[in-house]
């Protein structure tokens, strides 16, 4: 009786999902966390572009009251640095420094000079005409080259088979990543990623490359959120 009731909750929140009109309600990623919650008590969360896992991130809440296995990965210094502290007593989730790119190397992220005048760490990007465009003057940008590893050799590495939410802010790569995760054997159940700052021709690809690989997808303010649509989204699996 319960699991039945539980399928028919998972039902009606994936319903909920997909009537969700873009800026009208609260972040749809609410429904995904009681959807995660319901399904295994021990989740699979990445996290791509985490930051220091504070200001403006939409996992904090969830991450700091579950037991999900949870991997973070930020490839800046500072922010890794606070990230880690923030997390020190959670043997559940871990961190990598790394940037997620296309091949394994070095590449140089943009970022804000030590002399900046005013914080924005979150605006960090591989392109430089990114932080310009957004305000930023030219003589408050300095590079810093991080290493960078491609998604699936980064699983690979961490022992992750399976994703149930991949969470994606990386400034203007979002589609890159995406489409990454979308070659993967096992595609993540779920994948929120922000759509400010992709153009709209790059935007309206990725949302095509999902509907092909099997998602339905939902706006939800500056984010899109996608989930696996064929038949219903399968149960937790953890990693």
């Amino acid at each position: 009786m319960f699991h039945s009731i539980k399928n028919y909750a998972r039902r009606r929140l994936l319903g909920l999902l997909g009537g969700i009109e873009s800026e009208t309600s609260g972040h749809p990623l609410e429904l995904v966390f009681k959807i995660l919650r319901m399904d295994s008590p021990k989740p699979c969360i990445v996290q791509i572009g985490a930051s220091d896992g504070s200001l403006h991130d939409p996992l904090a809440d969830f991450l700091a009251s579950s037991d999900c296995r949870a991997l973070l990965v930020e490839p800046l210094p500072g922010p890794f640095q606070r990230l880690v502290a923030r997390h020190s007593s959670r043997p559940n989730i871990s961190c990598r420094q790394v940037a997620i790119d296309e091949s394994v190397g070095k590449r140089s992220i943009f970022t804000l000079s030590e002399d900046c005048p005013y914080a924005g760490e979150q605006l960090s990007s591989f392109s430089r005409e990114h932080l310009l465009r957004n305000g930023v003057k030219e003589r408050h940008i300095r590079s810093i080259v991080v290493p960078t590893l491609p998604l699936p050799q980064l699983l690979e590495e961490e022992n992750i088979r399976s994703i149930d939410l991949l969470q994606v802010d990386t400034e203007g790569f979002d589609h890159v990543i995406v489409a990454m995760a979308l070659g993967l054997e096992q595609k993540p159940r779920f994948i929120n990623f922000e759509h400010l700052h992709l153009g709209k021709d790059v935007r309206s690809r990725l949302h095509e490359e999902l509907r092909r690989a099997g998602y339905s997808w939902v706006l939800a303010g500056w984010d899109t959120l996608a989930w696996l649509s064929d038949g219903s989204v399968p149960e937790g699996t953890g990693a």
